[in-house]
């Protein structure tokens, strides 16, 4: 099944998760106790990115910018993407996990 991308189904998929890891709703932006989380939230489900933004949120997109912009800097490269089989819209951000490979096995 696949649902428009709109906000409220983008928003109500999403809280659930963000609920899970963060222990509370999302927060909208513009309150004073809001973190980059729910500046992420907020922006993610509004499916409203700059170009500028996308490149600095995605961590893929982040590092090709990197480069770009200090070629001479060293920037860790993806080896591996483990498939946890994970059927969220945003699963990096919502599970709030991150998996590194020490070795490979």
């Amino acid at each position: 099944m696949c649902c428009p991308n709109i906000y409220f189904f983008n928003r109500s998929i999403a809280i659930a998760p963000y609920f899970e890891r963060h222990g509370r709703a999302p927060r909208n932006p513009n309150d004073p106790g809001a973190t980059i989380n729910d500046y992420i939230f907020d922006k993610m489900t509004r499916n409203n990115w700059s170009e500028l933004q996308l490149r600095c949120v995605d961590k893929e997109l982040c590092k090709a910018e990197f480069v770009r912009l200090a070629p001479e800097a060293l920037c860790a490269k993806t080896i591996d993407v483990i498939d946890c089989q994970r059927r969220l819209p945003f699963p990096e951000f919502a599970s709030g996990a991150t998996l590194t490979l020490v070795s490979r096995v």
